[in-house]
């Protein structure tokens, strides 16, 4: 009997992802449905929705849009709160989830630090246990060439900062390629799981642990107080930064009034100047050297200590080679004299030798 009514009841699946990855358009897509649908970032989903209910291999279906983790209009714990009362009234009427379909587009260019923090987030919201129920659907198929979307499937599904992670506790990786054959394909694997409850759901309704204290809330809370953090730090720099712009600004002010006393005082020694100049305009004309003939002057002066200097040094030259005449004529002197008195000398030796001789001849 109890099987009976568990086969009657309809499968629930949630759809969750970020803003801008389609899952109303899943939604309507596989339900039929009509809710309202963004064609840009920005979010239309600002509460939990329905869809009304459609059929599966022979399975009644209705499927949960969420809220975008990253929604434009409301803030991340509004997004959580809305998400985690629903799925906790759900759980308390008895109601489970068969299953969690995670969207991602595969059109970005790269799961940057918003996406990686809505992922976490979501597991955070289902619990590893409800992993082995969660597919993750990748979208946009449309947007990239056929090698891009497969290089970026095989980075989502073998990189730890991406899905691995995941998918090494049981979640699986399809792809939607925007057709209902494609929307229910993926509805259908979600019908092989039993209901599970949610680690959100168990903690908020089982343990009746407030959402802060959940594991979703705390992980919301720990990224808050660094995102409050990284806040405080820019906010000190900006002040920082407008301080060292007023010191600076106080500083070129106080330049600017220094200059300003320097421009009075030269225009004081300028008027002084000027009285002077003007003062000795009115003594009349004196003989005393123009101004304009003192570099005449000082050039005529010039000249002359420079004849002065040449005459000097023709003198100086003049006496050198006078002396060194004089030197001359007296080495020339002293060598005629040397050379006469060597040739005396010789005459006397020449004539004693003479006479020498002719005595002997005279003895014999």
């Amino acid at each position: 009997m109890s099987d009976s009514r568990n086969q009657e009841k309809p499968v629930l699946i949630g759809v969750m992802g970020g803003t801008g990855t389609g899952k109303s358009t899943f939604v309507n897509l596989a339900s039929g449905s009509n809710l309202q649908v963004g064609f840009n970032l920005e979010s239309c989903t600002s509460e939990t929705q329905l869809s009304q209910p459609f059929v599966v291999d022979g399975r009644t279906v209705v499927l949960i849009d969420t809220p975008g983790f990253d929604d434009t209009f409301k803030t991340e714990a509004d997004v959580l709160h809305s998400i985690a009362d629903f799925l906790a009234a759900m759980y308390q009427n008895e109601q489970k989830l068969s299953g969690v379909i995670f969207l991602h587009r595969i059109s970005d260019n790269r799961i940057g630090g918003l996406a990686r923090k809505n992922f976490r987030l979501f597991r955070s919201i289902c619990g590893d246990d409800a992993l082995k129920h969660t597919i993750i659907a990748t979208t946009m198929w449309g947007e990239v060439s056929a090698e891009l979307g497969e290089r970026r499937e095989s980075e989502l599904s073998t990189k730890d900062q991406y899905f691995k992670p995941a998918f090494d506790e049981g979640a699986k990786l399809v792809r939607h390629d925007n057709t209902l054959e494609s929307a229910h394909g993926i509805v259908r694997q979600v019908l092989e799981y039993q209901p599970v409850g949610l680690s959100v759901q168990r903690e908020m309704v089982d343990q009746h642990t407030t959402l802060g204290g959940t594991t979703a809330g705390q992980y919301l809370t720990v990224h808050l107080e660094t995102v409050i953090q990284g806040q405080r730090d820019e906010l000190r720099n900006v002040k920082a930064e407008l301080e060292a712009l007023r010191a600076k600004h106080t500083k070129q002010q106080e330049s600017i009034g220094e200059m300003r006393a320097e421009i009075q005082s030269l225009r004081s020694k300028l008027e002084v100047y000027e009285a002077q100049h003007a003062k000795l305009g009115r003594e009349g004309d004196r003989t005393v050297p123009r101004s304009d003939m003192i570099p005449t002057l000082l050039n005529l002066a010039s000249q002359k200590v420079q004849q002065e200097k040449e005459r000097y040094e023709r003198v100086l030259l003049q006496q050198e080679r006078e002396r060194q005449k004089t030197e001359w004529r007296q080495k020339k002197q002293q060598e005629e004299e040397r050379l006469r008195e060597r040739q005396e000398l010789e005459a006397r030796q020449q004539s004693e030798n003479a006479r020498k001789d002719g005595s002997m001849c005279v003895v014999q």
